[in-house]
């Protein structure tokens, strides 16, 4: 009985406090492009360093069959862990920041798919990230 109830005290408390277990993951090495879909955790192999795909935040992107002034922009937000600290960030396809840094890594959005189309519509979770994640660059000051 104490065997099945410890897992469920567990997510209760992590309910409480708002924090989500970043779930299953898929191995990805560093300085490679990768894809996540919404849901999704890739750890970067060798490192402590895990990445989730939460959602799409926003997605003004030209539709492909339209023409437009502007080729819009989608934010993709993330759930960044590195050991037992945790960030929110947010990168965008279109605009800035496309990159974030997060204790010594870089993490780059490269492409967003689906592109929007007026003829059909993106479920929510049919969203696929493609990102790459290398060393940050020292500073040259």
């Amino acid at each position: 009985m104490v065997r099945l109830l410890a897992p469920l005290a567990v997510m209760a408390l992590m309910a409480c406090n708002g924090t989500r277990p970043l779930g299953p993951t898929v191995e990805v090495p560093l300085g490679e492009s990768f894809s996540l879909q919404i849901g999704q955790t890739a750890r970067v192999t060798e490192s402590d360093l895990r990445i989730r795909f939460e959602q799409v935040a926003e997605d003004s992107r030209c539709p492909t069959d339209v023409q437009c002034v502007w080729a819009g922009n989608a934010r993709v937000a993330l759930v960044v862990a590195l050991g037992a600290d945790r960030r929110e960030l947010e990168v965008n396809t279109g605009v800035d920041p496309r990159a974030v840094e997060v204790d010594g890594y870089s993490l780059r959005l490269e492409d967003l798919r689906p592109h929007p189309s007026t003829r059909r519509g993106i479920p929510r979770g049919g969203y696929t990230a493609t990102l790459v994640v290398s060393q940050a660059l020292p500073d040259a000051r």
